[in-house]
Parts: C-alpha cells; sequence; structure tokens
C-alpha cells in the first residue's frame, strides 16, 4: 500500500505529456487560419500577438510535436518496464501557497520563437505578457502580480550580449519578491553551464524541453 501514493505521483508526472498534446490539438483553429491565409495569398498569421510566416508557425508546431511523440513513446516504455516513472527535474515542482493571477510574464529578446508555446498557455487561459530585457521585465514586474516568470538564459542588454541574463534576472527578481516562481527556458549548451548556477540563483526550474516547460508552468500557476 505504501507504493501507492509512488504510483499516482509517477503517472501523474507521465500524464503531462499528453495534456500537452490534447493542448496542441485544441490549436488547430490557428492552422486552418493558416491555410486560409496561403489560400488568399496571405502567407503570414497572427500567434500570440507576433505575425508568422507559415514556415516559422510549420517549424515551431513541428518542433513541439516530435518532442511531444518522443516523450510519450518513453513514456510508454517506462510504464511498460517498472509502472512507476518520473520525469526529470522540470516537473519536481510543487506550486507555492499563493493567491494566483492567471498572468505570466515571459522575458526573451526574440520572443516570436516563443509564439506558439504562449498560445498554447493563452488558449488554457493564461495571461501572457511580454518584456524583451532584464529592465523591461523588472518594470512590468513593478506594475502588476504574476504567477510564474519564464526567462531565457542569454540576451541582449542594453546593445550588448549578456550570456547569463537570466540569473542575472533571476537574482533580481529573488531580491524583490522572494514568492515569484521563475523557470528558466534556454539552449542545451546553457542550460548545462548554468543549470547549478541557475538553481542557486533562485531558478524554480532550468529545462530546454517545450513539455516540461508547460508542465512547470501548470504547476506553479
Amino acid at each position: 500500500m505504501e507504493h501507492i501514493p509512488r504510483l499516482v505521483e509517477g503517472l501523474a508526472t507521465l500524464l503531462w505529456p499528453i495534456v500537452v498534446l490534447f493542448v496542441v490539438v485544441q490549436f488547430q483553429p490557428v492552422l486552418a487560419e493558416l491555410i486560409q491565409s496561403a489560400k488568399s495569398r496571405r502567407f503570414t498569421v497572427k500567434v500570440a500577438g507576433n505575425e508568422l510566416t507559415m514556415e516559422e508557425v510549420r517549424e515551431q508546431q513541428s518542433s513541439l510535436l516530435a518532442e511531444l511523440q518522443a516523450r510519450l513513446a518513453a513514456v510508454e516504455r517506462q510504464l511498460k518496464v517498472t509502472g512507476v516513472a518520473r520525469a526529470d527535474g522540470a516537473n519536481d515542482v510543487a506550486p507555492p501557497p499563493r493567491k494566483k493571477t492567471g498572468a505570466i510574464l515571459w522575458v526573451d529578446d526574440n520572443p516570436r520563437n516563443n509564439s506558439l508555446l504562449a498560445e498554447i498557455l493563452m488558449r488554457k487561459g493564461k495571461k501572457v505578457d511580454v518584456a524583451t530585457s532584464t529592465d523591461g521585465g523588472i518594470e512590468l514586474l513593478s506594475r502588476r502580480p504574476y504567477d510564474v516568470v519564464i526567462t531565457d538564459m542569454g540576451r541582449l542588454e542594453r546593445g550588448r550580449y549578456v550570456e547569463d541574463a537570466g540569473i542575472v534576472l533571476t537574482r533580481a527578481i529573488r531580491s524583490k519578491n522572494e514568492d515569484i516562481p521563475v523557470v528558466v527556458f534556454c539552449g542545451e549548451a546553457k542550460a548545462q553551464k548554468y543549470h547549478q548556477e541557475a538553481l542557486a540563483a533562485g531558478a524554480k526550474v532550468i529545462t530546454t524541453s517545450s513539455v516540461d516547460l508547460l508542465g512547470a508552468v501548470e504547476q506553479l500557476s
């Protein structure tokens, strides 16, 4: 009987890819608009407030679906072998006991790359505000409360590239408000290089996975 809570926890963790896949299916109206755009020779579509080309939408959707397929295959293998499985640290988070606002701050100097993920969050009822710099993010944080802050790692700051900008932002947030969870979403190289430093700075999660990002945000917001 003592294994039942672990089994339930493991299965709940593994179900995240299925939940995300369902949300992606819900994204089909955007694809329908994209097809209509092509028919009328308008080769762009608005996703999360960004005007994207068909190729940009296709690339972002293909990347997310490929990751989902790989994750679901891994889930199936793990369930067959053990019956209990745990994902990586991105799903090892618990929502803090605080009032939820439904608002998310995403800090990234190239927000177009996150358009599909932002659209998925918005279709789940989240309000997503975007800042392209640490200063911009801090300014928005001073105006309203957020459930979660998502940040990339390296970005342009005041005309120069700062490789650990995500850590700089995390430290600034922690110095002002200990309650806002920070999720660092970045490439593989920076995730490996700055993993421990980001967590030490106060980030709840650092991940390269779109699926784990959506799962962490859902748990934290």
